[in-house]
């Protein structure tokens, strides 16, 4: 089961479904280009990392993942939608003059995190007060089996967020897979089954990346809380 490596995480995330929004503050601005900019910047390092390689590391996620627990859906849209206008003309774009291509493969994606900040936890804890369920007569390898579908059991918010955005994102990068390959020629049912190929182990690498940093960078940021949101 994949998401039980979110137990690397060590961090137990209460399920909270959030669709309230705040007015928007000065320090609210702030903390939103603070974000862009490094969404921004890690995107740039991805692209030339990674140029041209069907596999990517998609870690330029995680600033607008922590917009997306720590404040609300409404101010994590603004930034998608602004990081993924600005992302267009970077040069590290390679869907560059391929528009619809670059909504399914960029744009959409990144979109999608505002919508799975509905179903992102809000609350961050220390989950070692759950380490009496380690069973010493039977061994830790067996302990730590049974406190990762603990840990899973108590933060579906978390596991379900996570869950959503990687099927949204590997269905609309299949999708700009297909537009941007497809050249001049009509879509076709191989085109999509090699999209999908292409982009499945990414998505599975992505799930196990985001769960595993998500809920640790949250853990560091979790003293300046109150001033972000």
């Amino acid at each position: 089961m994949i998401f039980s490596v979110f137990l690397c995480g060590g961090f137990y995330m209460e399920r909270h479904f959030f669709y309230k929004v705040k007015k928007l503050r000065v320090k609210d601005i702030t903390t939103m280009g603070i974000m862009l900019a490094l969404y921004l910047v890690l995107n740039v390092m991805i692209g030339y990392s990674f140029g041209g390689l069907y596999f990517t590391i998609n870690i330029q996620f995680i600033p607008i993942f922590i917009m997306a627990i720590y404040t609300d859906w409404l101010r994590t849209l603004i930034v998608a939608m602004i990081g993924s206008i600005i992302a267009f003309f970077l040069p590290a774009n390679l869907d560059a003059g391929n528009i619809p291509a670059y909504l399914f493969d960029y744009a959409i994606p990144l979109w999608t995190i505002a919508f799975c900040s509905l179903f992102m936890p809000r609350e961050i804890k220390n989950i070692v007060k759950y380490s009496s369920f380690y069973d010493k007569r039977i061994g830790k390898i067996w302990g730590s089996i049974k406190y990762s579908f603990i840990w899973i059991w108590r933060q579906k918010g978390f596991v379900i967020g996570i869950f959503v955005f990687v099927v949204l994102f590997f269905i609309s990068k299949s999708i700009g897979g297909v537009l941007f390959w497809r050249g001049d020629k009509p879509i076709n049912f191989q085109l999509f089954i090699w999209a999908g190929g292409v982009n499945l182990p990414n998505s599975i690498i992505d799930s196990i990346l985001l769960g595993i940093l998500i809920p640790l960078v949250c853990n560091i940021l979790q003293p300046i809380k109150k001033q972000i949101y």
